[in-house]
């Protein structure tokens, strides 16, 4: 099966869940439900979605089933009610108002990531607004909220040390710098985040230092970006042996796997394709939640492409 059969087959899936929604909104306008319940439309079967996404994926997690389900209450609650804003200032624009099939805006950002031919492909005029306004904004809140309110955790696990100089995982927020500084020996950090510059303050007063490489969530990280964080890596290692480097990027799952191995590449000299598979699958068994697919990236093959022919 390609890549193109594949993403088809991702967004024929898609329609179940916003059928769903659709008869939703009808049966709530049919029944002329309060104004206030329109976010439900999209949230009711939202749910299903943050339910795969939002799992107890470390083993060390200290979630209950309690506190698992408030997790993805809340995001589902959020990111619907979010949506369903932006959808009723889009339909009071053109003159429709506001409806319960506001709440399928809901859906717009994963139809732009599944209309994609494949993970390589940027996001173009209409995508990248999409995915910021619907996407990141609310997820970044979500995480923050969650973690700074409550002491939950959006995206688990945070953090996973691979050796002695890489420690990777998801977006980390004031009250997380502490924790990387005394449990983790981090004294630097590389951000692929570009909707999160990252809790800069709390940085300045531990002492840790970030490389901030923007790159937008489920795209892939430019070669120079990579190269950039792999000699910031080397610089780091070489001014202080026992400190490690946090690598993140929203769950610690694409763009900062792709960073990590870009620096096992470019400073460590892992070029050779079964070598590099090696190293992710030697990553995710460290880090379950890993893409085991940025191997196949096409910066990736770019550096190993130009490292072989040094």
């Amino acid at each position: 099966m390609n890549k193109s059969t594949l993403f088809s087959s991702a967004l024929k899936k898609l329609s179940i869940p916003i059928g769903i929604n659709v008869c939703c909104a009808a049966c709530h306008t049919a029944l002329a439900a309060p104004l206030w319940l329109s976010p439900l439309c999209g949230a009711i079967p939202f749910g299903m979605l943050t339910s795969r996404m939002i799992k107890r994926n470390d083993t060390d997690s200290k979630d209950s089933d309690v506190s698992l389900a408030l997790k993805r209450m809340y995001a589902a609650g959020v990111w619907c009610s979010w949506a369903t804003i932006v959808g009723g200032g889009l339909s009071y624009i053109v003159g429709m108002g506001l409806s319960p099939f506001c709440s399928l805006v809901t859906w717009a950002p994963l139809i732009a990531m599944e209309s994609r031919s494949s993970r390589d492909a940027y996001y173009g005029t209409f995508g990248f607004p999409i995915m910021r306004i619907l996407f990141d904004w609310p997820l970044t809140f979500i995480g923050y909220t969650l973690r700074e309110a409550f002491g939950l955790r959006l995206f688990s696990p945070f953090a996973t040390k691979f050796d002695g100089t890489i420690v990777q995982g998801s977006m980390p927020f004031p009250s997380d710098v502490k924790t990387l500084v005394e449990e983790y020996d981090v004294v630097a950090v590389v951000n692929m985040c570009d909707e999160y510059g990252g809790p800069t303050k709390e940085y300045e007063k531990y002492g840790v230092e970030q490389l901030w490489l923007r790159t937008v969530d489920t795209t892939v990280p430019l070669p120079s970006d990579l190269r950039r964080g792999a000699e910031f890596i080397r610089k780091v290692k070489t001014n202080n042996k026992s400190g490690r480097i946090f690598v993140h990027c929203k769950g610690g799952i694409g763009r900062a796997s792709t960073m990590s191995l870009a620096h096992y590449i470019l400073n460590e000299g892992v070029v050779g394709k079964k070598e590099v598979g090696e190293k992710v699958m030697w990553m995710k068994g460290m880090r379950k939640v890993v893409f085991d697919g940025v191997g196949d990236y096409w910066a990736i093959q770019k550096l190993c492409e130009e490292e072989k022919g040094k």
